[in-house]
This record gives C-alpha cells, structure tokens and sequence, in this order.
C-alpha cells in the first residue's frame, strides 16, 4: 500500500501544480502579451515572449 499511496501524492501535486499554472497563464495581463506571439507549427498556445 506503500507504493500505492507514494503515487497518489505525486499525482496530487501534479494536478495541483498543473491547476495552478493554468490559473497563472488564465489571468495574466493582457499588457504583458504585447511583444508576444505563438508559432504556427507549435502543439500548445503558449505564446513566446522575446
């Protein structure tokens, strides 16, 4: 049960970690997205900010 328990605590914190980083990215301002742009041949939105 030992191993069983180690995993769920990593997936918790994962899942927390992950929420909050999508929080973060969510409510960003959008003034700090002026100089930013998202490549065409990117998997994610995530937009790159020289």
């Amino acid at each position: 049960m030992k191993t069983v328990t180690v995993i769920a605590l990593l997936f918790t914190v994962a899942l927390v970690i992950s929420l909050a980083a999508l929080l973060f990215f969510s409510f960003r301002t959008p003034a700090g997205e002026i100089n930013c742009y998202t490549p065409d041949n990117s998997d994610f939105d995530t937009p790159i900010c020289p």
